[in-house]
C-alpha cells in the first residue's frame, strides 16, 4: 500500500526554487513540498518553525490547494508532527552529529 501522501487527489507540487536563490526555496514550495513528500518534520527543524506555526501558517495553505484532507492524512500529519517526536528527531541528529565530530 502507498503511503497517504501519494493517494487520492493530494497534488504533486514539488518543492520549488527562486530564480534569485537557485540555493534557497521558496516559502510557498516548501511547505506544499513538505508536505505533499510526507517530511513534515524535517521541514520544520529546517525552518525553526514551530508547532504552532505549522498549524496555523502552513496547514491551511496545504489544506487549500491540496483539497481537503481526510481522517487518515490528519492522522499522519498529527503524528509527525507531534512535540514528542520532533524532539525525538532533533535529539537524535544531535547525539549522531555530536558522535561524528568526536
Amino acid at each position: 500500500m502507498s503511503p497517504w501522501y501519494n493517494q487520492g487527489q493530494i497534488c504533486k507540487l514539488t518543492i520549488s526554487r527562486t530564480r534569485q536563490h537557485p540555493q534557497k526555496y521558496s516559502m510557498f514550495g516548501a511547505m506544499i513540498g513538505a508536505i505533499t513528500s510526507g517530511r513534515i518534520a524535517n521541514f520544520i527543524e529546517r525552518k525553526e518553525t514551530s508547532t504552532v506555526e505549522y498549524y496555523n501558517k502552513i496547514r491551511p495553505v496545504a489544506t487549500k490547494v491540496c483539497g481537503m484532507m481526510d481522517l487518515q492524512k490528519e492522522i499522519a500529519l498529527s503524528e509527525l508532527n507531534s512535540t514528542e517526536k520532533y524532539k525525538r528527531i532533533k535529539n537524535q541528529r544531535r547525539e549522531s552529529q555530536s558522535y561524528l565530530s568526536s
